[in-house]
């Protein structure tokens, strides 16, 4: 999760496009599994990509 998270950071940061946008949204289906079983690095990760959704939608 480490390398998705630094992604995510650079992202976070001002990289707002199409692509940048549905690669979030495809992780975010990819760790869905691992949200639900309460893992909390991935429940983390996951409100940091919801966040960032929200800036760009």
């Amino acid at each position: 999760m480490r390398n998705v998270g630094s992604v995510l950071g650079a992202m976070e940061e001002g990289i707002y496009s199409g692509r940048a946008r549905q690669a979030v949204v495809d992780m975010r289906h990819l760790v869905s599994l691992y949200r639900r079983r309460g893992i909390p690095v991935v429940a983390e990760l996951d409100a940091r990509a919801a966040a960032y959704l929200a800036r760009v939608d």
